[in-house]
């Protein structure tokens, strides 16, 4: 029987570039002020689980995520960096709007929303290309660690393509999960996989 245990945890709201709903992926951002609130509250909130060990995707708002989650701990936690973990990347599309990419290159940005899971833009991954990273991604945590219980410090396009392999579900329906920032998700992985929580948010 697999006994671990992961706690998935999307990093808190990060700055973004020109306040406005931007193609984030691997831009590397900070946490604002708010998100440092968040992943306070989340640490708060989990500073009673044992976990042997916390990684995080080795972007910054992840990383920045994990250590505010560990200074909640009494005992220092060992921590490790896998970017496999990493959020999706959206080559030149990244720290772009949406809306310049519409105005831009319109049949794109609309191939984007009809294929789903086999586009990429130029320079970038395709869902599918996240997708088949992210089950050995979450397997070498573990083994990097040592680890039973594990948090791992990640994004959401890595949960959405995740949940969406867990259960099986179509493409179409990749967005059916909300993972608000801060949210906390908890899976026992391993041949049949067993969800326990989905994003739970401590700041609420």
């Amino acid at each position: 029987m697999d006994d671990r245990l992961l706690y998935l945890v999307r990093h808190g709201r990060p700055v973004i570039p020109g306040g406005t709903k931007i193609y984030l992926g691997r831009k590397d951002v900070p946490l604002s002020e708010e998100g440092r609130n968040q992943a306070a509250a989340t640490g708060r909130a989990l500073a009673g689980i044992p976990f042997d060990a916390l990684v995080t995707s080795g972007l910054v708002r992840a990383d920045e995520t994990g250590e505010i989650i560990a200074a909640c701990r009494r005992r220092s936690l060992a921590r490790r960096t896998v970017p496999g973990l990493q959020e999706i990347s959206l080559g030149e599309w990244e720290g772009r709007s949406f809306g310049e990419i519409q105005a831009e290159a319109p049949d794109e940005f609309d191939r984007r929303g009809r294929e789903l899971a086999t586009h990429h833009p130029p320079g970038g991954e395709s869902f599918e290309d996240l997708q088949r990273r992210v089950a050995p991604a979450i397997e070498e945590a573990f083994a990097v660690t040592g680890a039973t219980t594990l948090c791992c410090v990640t994004h959401a396009g890595v949960l959405r393509v995740l949940f969406r392999h867990l259960l099986e579900l179509p493409w179409r329906q990749l967005f059916a999960f909300t993972f608000d920032y801060g949210g906390v998700t908890i899976l026992r992985p391993g041949g049949s996989p067993r969800i326990l929580a989905v994003n739970w948010r401590p700041s609420l």
